[in-house]
């Protein structure tokens, strides 16, 4: 008896461990049915792919839905068709794709419906493109610092569906021209002899509710974002040029630039000239760097490399076709480009020092000239009373530098002419010394005693000293008559 009972009891407990793991099954599968997991998605234009409301948002998850009482709904002309819309509006439906790829409503104002929708490319999307520029901005930038682009932990989120709403507000904000920047909700706007509350939105969709702080902070990223380098531009044709001078201990060209807004962004070149030109930061100063020179200025085209990854896949449009209801967005893209141009300095400068010896400290007029490696001539110059000579912006290669024109007094210099390198932003010296030739005194002992006849006598050696000169008699009276005497002033026989 005590066996049977065991076992009866023993099944019982199988029984109702079964149970409890089927309840907790059935409890993910339902989970899944409500909050759709999004996955690594990646699509393009062209492709299909089927839409449905898959449930509606709840703060914090937690039953109460996100939505706006009957009669205080939200008034406003759709941009698209310019349409008066006033009215209730009830539940935030949440929209996903197959597979649970978020998407969001930019037309507000027209029905939706489930079904399958064609990607569009932004750019190619008529819909997409009747919101003006500041609206296709702020879409994109909503999307690419809200929520699924950035996790729930990441916003500060308690539930998915909070980070949701707080994205779709802003989209709508956007869309619907109530928004202009991160910084800036006007406080009403006029259309069609209507005047609508900018705030009506935010008041009405997140005031005091979960997703306002997920909200708050989406705005604060994306006017961080929108904060650009003082030194760069928004356009092409606006933007400053940047002198890159050649460094020698590395042999890049570089300059280093001050952020003043203090943007904190770490910034790429994209497209042309990304693999020529890199940024670093450190603080908010900014070094440019080329591996090598480039003739001519050029424009560079960055992004902030801080920003956070496009993990949704591209923007993209859905539903841009006459049989495809209302447009829905997904993905994300940093739409933000900022431009500044790059000079790199193709010139250097070359100075000519001239010194002598000799020449009582003279070192003016002396004249070189300066050729190319080809032999072309740049120039023939003179030094000035220092004995410099300046050759300022010279392209940078190789030169000759030769003394020309040099008077017999002086020994002339060796090497001559000098191989010279010009680099860019340096200043490359040239020496020359000019040594000028010592006098010379000949003496000649002879005989001139008419009995024993003239000529030379050999051996005889003389002390030469020097006498300081005096300004006249310019000729001295003691040594005139060199021949016959065999004892001179300057100089006596040893």
């Amino acid at each position: 008896m005590d066996g049977l009972l065991l076992c009866k009891k023993l099944k019982t407990e199988r029984i109702f461990i079964m149970k409890k793991f089927i309840a907790i099954i059935l409890t993910i599968v339902t989970l899944i049915g409500i909050v759709p997991f999004q996955t690594a998605f990646a699509a393009d234009a062209g492709d299909k792919l089927h839409f449905s409301i898959s449930h509606y948002a709840q703060e914090k998850g937690s039953g109460a839905l996100y939505s706006i009482p009957q009669g205080n709904g939200i008034e406003y002309v759709d941009p698209y068709e310019g349409k008066y819309h006033s009215g209730s509006w009830c539940d935030v439906g949440v929209f996903t794709g197959t597979g649970g790829t978020y998407a969001y409503c930019i037309q507000k104002g027209t029905a939706f419906y489930s079904g399958d929708r064609t990607a569009v490319d932004p750019d190619n999307s008529n819909a997409f493109q009747e919101l003006s520029d500041d609206a296709q901005t702020g879409i994109k930038l909503a999307m690419l610092y809200g929520f699924p682009n950035r996790s729930r932990s990441t916003l500060g989120a308690d539930h998915a569906d909070d980070a949701y709403v707080a994205t779709q507000a802003i989209v709508w904000e956007y869309q619907l021209g109530f928004r202009t920047s991160p910084t800036s909700r006007i406080s009403s706007i006029t259309k069609s002899g209507h005047t609508y509350s900018g705030n009506q939105i935010y008041n009405k969709l997140i005031k005091g509710t979960p997703a306002e702080d997920v909200y708050d902070k989406i705005l604060d990223d994306m006017a961080t974002h929108l904060t650009r380098p003082s030194f760069t531009s928004r356009t092409s044709s606006s933007a400053s040029t940047v002198k890159l001078q050649y460094n020698s201990s590395n042999g890049k060209y570089q300059a280093t630039v001050t952020d003043s807004n203090s943007s904190g962004a770490n910034l790429e070149v994209v497209g042309t000239n990304s693999t020529d030109v890199t940024i670093s930061r450190s603080g908010n100063s900014y070094t440019i760097t080329a591996n090598s020179p480039k003739d001519g200025t050029f424009s560079l085209r960055l992004q902030r490399s801080n920003a956070p990854n496009a993990t949704t896949g591209s923007f993209l449009i859905w539903g841009n076709l006459a049989s495809e209801n209302q447009i829905v967005a997904t993905g994300a893209t940093d739409p933000i480009s900022l431009y500044m141009k790059v000079d790199i300095e193709m010139t250097g400068d070359m100075k000519i020092i001239k010194t002598s010896k000799n020449n009582g400290g003279k070192v003016d007029g002396f004249q070189f000239e300066v050729k190319k490696s080809d032999g072309t001539l740049i120039g023939t110059y003179t030094s000035k009373s220092d004995g410099t000579i300046d050759i300022k912006n010279l392209l940078i290669g190789t030169y000759t530098v030769r003394e020309i024109n040099l008077s017999d007094e002086f020994v002339q210099p060796t090497p001559n002419p000098v191989t010279v390198e010009i680099k860019s932003g340096q200043t490359a010296t040239v020496n020359f010394n000019n040594i000028k030739k010592m006098g010379v005194i000949k003496t000649e002992k002879t005989n001139t005693n008419p009995v024993m006849g003239d000529y030379s006598l050999k051996g005889a050696k003389f002390e030469v000293k020097n006498i300081p000169m005096k300004p006249t008699p310019m000729f001295h009276p003691k040594i005139h008559r060199l021949k016959n005497r065999l004892r001179v002033q300057f100089s006596r026989c040893i």
